[in-house]
């Protein structure tokens, strides 16, 4: 039987899931830092996005699934 303390470390921060499509899953921290923004990931790829902007702040998402995360976030979007 392994250790306990061998194992890998988990993130239990408190996070929404908002949507998953072909692969891509977005979501929302609880209580996260400003300006108001969303995760967005892709395989490998982890981008964080302006809500307001859809302006990608940090990290990078391949072209083609920016593109469907900026759609999904239109059709959705109540501003």
């Amino acid at each position: 039987m392994s250790d306990p303390s061998d194992l890998p470390a988990v993130r239990l921060d408190p996070a929404a899931i908002l949507s998953a499509f072909y692969g891509i899953v977005i979501w929302m921290y609880y209580d996260d830092h400003n300006p108001p923004h969303f995760h967005a990931t892709y395989a490998e790829h982890e981008a964080i996005i302006d809500i307001a902007s859809r302006r990608v702040l940090r990290g990078s998402l391949p072209a083609r699934s920016k593109r469907l995360v900026d759609e999904a976030d239109r059709l959705t979007s109540t501003r």
